[in-house]
């Protein structure tokens, strides 16, 4: 996977675990019921028990997508900790894990602003040589 990749799916991180727990809900739904009268979850019963289970693993797997999205932010916390220059770092955590707009990361580093993206780009750079050598899931 290509830094620029790597730096979009941060980027998109909130979206797509939002869609996540939709469809984590929706499943739920489907896999219990709630009980108006007695307030409480009651698991679903139902005839074809395989069915049923089906139900219940493609909940499981849902949730299990939810839990490696959220270890994203502590993944890319310790790659960008890896480069070697401490601005490329600062750089990509302000603008991919703080989600902050460009002013205000040329505000915070006391740079011009083509310096800030040079900066940026440089940083992008070096993350792609330390992602060269990883094996990340798409």
């Amino acid at each position: 996977m290509t830094a620029k990749a790597y730096l979009r799916k941060l980027d998109d991180l909130d979206m797509v675990i939002a869609a996540k727990q939709l469809l984590y809900d929706e499943q739920l739904t489907r896999c219990t019921k709630v009980n108006k009268e007695l307030e409480q979850v009651s698991v679903k019963t139902s005839r074809d028990l395989k069915k049923q289970e089906e139900e219940n693993v493609k909940l499981a797997l849902i949730g299990q997508e939810i839990d490696e999205l959220m270890k994203l932010p502590d993944e890319a916390r310790a790659l960008f900790d890896q480069l070697e220059d401490n601005r490329h770092c600062a750089i990509l955590t302000y603008r991919h894990l703080g989600g902050l707009a460009w002013k205000e990361i040329k505000r915070l580093m006391l740079y011009e602003e083509s310096w800030t993206y040079e900066l940026y780009n440089r940083a992008v750079d070096a993350l792609d040589e330390i992602l060269k050598d990883r094996s990340l899931p798409e």
